[in-house]
């Protein structure tokens, strides 16, 4: 099975006003396919220092 993974836009952010500095990851339209199925359609998510995050499905 073939996978694809698209992401739009990986960006460094400045707007976090608790610790005076930024995000450690901004992920802007992520997009999974395998194959001809969609399975994650435009997915946004800022991540902040410290933070562990992960997607799962079924």
């Amino acid at each position: 099975m073939n996978a694809e993974t698209i992401i739009t836009s990986v960006i460094p952010t400045g707007d976090d006003k608790r610790a005076g500095r930024g995000a450690s990851l901004r992920l802007n339209g992520v997009r999974k396919v395998y194959g001809q199925n969609v399975v994650n359609d435009d997915i946004s998510i800022d991540i902040q220092p410290g933070q562990f995050v992960t997607l799962l499905g079924a």
